[in-house]
């Protein structure tokens, strides 16, 4: 694995095996579009966006939700 980089599905399924989550658990919260956001859903996690204010928008991937800022997630979690 050292030679891979996100958006590689086995950077993702590493994470979640040693955590011991399925996908469908799991949350990747990331600033990067393609390599965290389209990675993460492309396996089957939830992908957030931590877009910054300035970033352009990316309409080929979209994310499940997009905050400003890292307490914003605990509404998005539903607690």
């Amino acid at each position: 694995m050292a030679n891979m980089v996100k958006p590689h599905p086995q950077i993702f399924k590493t994470a979640l095996h040693a955590l011991q989550v399925a996908p469908r658990e799991a949350v990747f919260v990331g600033d990067r579009v393609h390599e965290d956001v389209a990675g993460a859903k492309r396996i089957g996690m939830r992908g957030v966006w931590k877009e910054p204010t300035d970033r352009q928008r990316f309409p080929d991937v979209t994310p499940d939700a997009q905050i400003l800022h890292p307490h914003e997630l605990m509404a998005i979690l539903g607690f």
